[in-house]
Formats: structure tokens, sequence, C-alpha cells
């Protein structure tokens, strides 16, 4: 075991410390010393104003910080990913998908380097559950499971407390697993054992509150996805609007905002959005969870972000946001979720490293003219051309169809031929037998 290292907590929690006291918020004793961070930029004191890097390729990475820098962001977040081998599991595992340890590590020192917190999400896709989605699933034997999900976490504990990461999710979105509270608790204890960081666990946003183990960590993530507002192009106004009272056919009227209180009074500890982000389309705010391809709307998607930043900044037990998901450079589509290169990244520039604020809630911090502009400008590629491979296939596939296609139809008109040329059987010119029973009078 690795004894605890409270002093690399100082400093990265200490707004932590300090926000508890304004909120009546109970933080653990560990959680008041923490690794060195830069000052947080601008606009963003007390908050995380962070985003996922894990898209972006090494190669853009440094790139890719600088600009975030600049935009005000302060944290950002690795998702390490193994697999489940179905809906019944009873282990995890690497993957070839898996990012390896060293190349983990050399990306969290670079992020440091650039003055930036780094949040360590170790999650898992299952195959064969809906969307791949760990939520799910359901080991035939929980204990082998939870034997081999804590090996998995310890892991990452052991990297994380390497690099002195900032926090350290012990899990994320398990709704189906998250009424095992002694399996939970064994897997905060060990990673507390390895890890002298923040721990935090997230909860998916349609389940606040189900994990009894919440208040065992120091932060409480939510994947934040509340869906907002049916509408194709909703104001700014409706937006800030809506997470007082659901827009949304599917949870009219609900008030996610007091949801979120509820919740931190419950667990008596702060919340970060671990997860937030929209896609850059109509109907942005209808269902934020799924992945949807539309007509692209960046002023939809600035809006979005300024509404959830609007509406959380000024409540004591939020911590912030890490908005899901930055691409490189080379990654850029017009509808998908990353702010880069749109709107959203302009709100947060404006809002983090400015710290501009609207004069009244519903005015843009980017106007309309502005927005119109990123859009117009945005220039963003044409859809890569197919590989020579896959039109090779379809070309070889559709010349077996003709070829086949042709050859049926010779061969139906030479047996149309051979049958007129025989000349009509008898069999074809006796009258049809009546069944019993049809026709005739009666």
């Amino acid at each position: 075991m690795v004894k605890r290292l409270h002093w690399r907590r100082r400093s990265a929690a200490c707004f932590l410390v300090a926000l508890s006291s304004v909120a009546g918020l109970s933080l653990p004793a560990a959680a008041a010393a923490s690794g060195s961070a830069s000052a947080a930029p601008r606009g963003t004191i007390h908050e995380v104003a962070g985003t996922s890097v894990t898209q972006v390729s090494d190669a853009d990475l440094p790139a890719e910080l600088a600009r975030l820098h600049t935009d005000g962001v302060n944290a950002v977040s690795e998702f390490v990913w193994w697999l489940a081998d179905g809906p019944h599991a009873d282990s995890v595992h690497p993957f070839a998908g898996t990012v390896s340890d060293s190349r983990l590590q050399a990306r969290i020192a670079m992020e440091e380097q650039a003055g930036m917190r780094v949040i360590l999400s170790p999650v898992f896709y299952c195959t064969g559950c809906e969307g791949g989605w760990r939520g799910t699933i359901k080991p035939r034997s929980l204990s082998a499971f939870f034997a081999s999900y804590r090996a998995f976490v310890d892991h990452y504990a052991n990297i994380a407390q390497a690099t002195h990461a900032w926090i350290l999710f012990v899990g994320s979105e398990m709704t189906s697993l998250e009424s095992q509270l002694s399996a939970w608790l064994g897997v905060v204890s060990s990673v507390r054992d390895r890890f002298g960081g923040l721990l935090a666990y997230e909860e998916n946003w349609d389940v606040l509150g189900q994990a009894g183990f919440a208040p065992t960590v120091d932060v409480i993530g939510v994947s934040a996805y509340f869906p907002l507002d049916d509408s194709a192009v909703p104001g700014l106004g409706d937006l800030l609007s809506d997470w007082h009272h659901s827009a949304a056919s599917a949870t009219a009227g609900k008030d996610w905002v007091a949801a979120l209180q509820r919740l931190a009074a419950k667990t008596g500890r702060p919340i970060m959005f671990g997860e937030a982000g929209y896609m850059s389309s109509d109907f942005a705010g209808r269902q934020p969870f799924l992945e949807f391809m539309g007509r692209h709307n960046f002023r939809l998607q600035g809006d979005l972000y300024q509404a959830l930043l609007e509406t959380f900044e000024g409540k004591s037990w939020w911590l912030g946001t890490v908005w899901w998901e930055w691409y490189g450079s080379s990654q850029r589509f017009s509808d998908d979720r990353t702010p880069r290169g749109k709107s959203a990244e302009e709100v947060m520039r404006r809002w983090y490293a400015e710290g501009i604020r609207p004069p009244s809630p519903d005015q843009e911090v980017v106007p309309a003219v502005t927005s119109a502009t990123i859009q117009a400008s945005a220039h963003l590629p044409p859809d890569p051309p197919l590989p020579p491979s896959f039109v090779f296939r379809v070309l070889a596939s559709a010349a077996v169809v003709i070829v086949v296609g042709m050859a049926m139809a010779v061969m139906f008109v030479w047996m149309r031929r051979l049958d007129w040329l025989r000349g009509p059987s008898a069999a074809s010119l006796d009258p049809a037998p009546v069944p019993p029973g049809v026709g005739g009078g009666g």
C-alpha cells in the first residue's frame, strides 16, 4: 500500500475548503491539502473551468493546451477506457483502445506543465450493453466483478498518485450497481490507501442521490445532460427558465437546480459537472445525452453554455463543469459537441478568461452577429473521401449483382422460348377441376 500523502492536496483543494465554509458543506480533512497548480484565470475563481481532452492527439495536445489556457480553462480530464465482455461480465480488462500507462503519464505531465489541473476518470465500455454504456451492466457474480473493478481503479490510483493528479473518479454512471454499498465502500477505501488527492464519483443526471456511498468521496460528479427544451431553437431566456422548469416533454416541469441543491445538502459534498455538453445543432437542448446530427447551430450551443454558467455560477455548492468534449484541429465537424472554433468557445473565453458577465441575464455574451460570423467563417473541411478499399468493395458488389441479374434474365428468356417451341401440353388444355362444394346452384 502506498502511504497517503495529504500534503499533495494543499493548493489543489484550497478553494474547496473556502467554498465549504461558505456553503456549509462538509469536506474531509484530507481535502485540505493537495498538489500544486497555477492560479485560476480571471473569471473562474472558486470554479472548475474544464474540458475533456481525451480525443486530442498527442501531437496536437501542446497547441490545444495553449489555446485552452487562452480561453481561461484551468482543468482538463483524461478518460481511460477498459472493456467488459458483455452485460453479465464478471470482470473488466484492457483492450486495443486502452491508452498505455506510459503515454497517459506523459500526457498528464504535459497538461500539468501547461498549468492545468488534471482529472483522471477510469471507465469501461460494456460489449452488448445498449450504446456500450456501463450503467446497465448486471454481473453474474458481484463479488468477482468488484474484485476486478477494484484492481482496475487501484491501478489508476497509483498512476494518479505518481503524476500528482488533482481528482480521481472511482466510478462514473454505474447506475445498475450503485446500490452495492459495501462493495463501493471497499473500492473507496482501497483507493484512498493509494491516492492522496481528491476522490469523486459521477452520478447520471436521471438518478441523482441514488449512490448511497457518495458521502465517502470528496466531490459529487454529475453527468449533466439534463433535458431542457424540445424547441429547435430556444432563446437564451427560455434556456435559463428551463433549468428551473424543464420544457422538454420527457421531463416536463422538472426543477434541475432544486434537485442538485438537494443532492448537495444530502451528501454534504460540493457538486461538479464531470460531464456537460451539447451538440452544435438545432434541438441541442432536447436530449443532450444523445449523439444526433442536424442542421448546425453554433449560436444555440453557445447559448446553452451561457445558460448553464449563468444558472450555477452563484451557487455556493457548485464547483464548476468539465465540458464534453474538446477535439483537436483535425477533428472538426459542423454539428458535434466540441466548442472549438464555435460560438461556445467564444463564450468560454469571454466568461472564463475575461470575466465578462452580461448586464442582464438573458443578454448573450456572444452577440448574435458575432455568432453568425463565427459560423460563417468556420471553414469546416469537407467530409473525407471514402477509403479506396471501401470503394472497391462497393463496386465489386454492384458488379456481382449486375452479372447475376443478367444471367437470370437470359435464363428466363430461354425457358420461355423453349416452352413456346414445344407447344401447350395436354394437361394445360384440360379445364381446371372444380373443388367440391364450390360453384353450381344450391
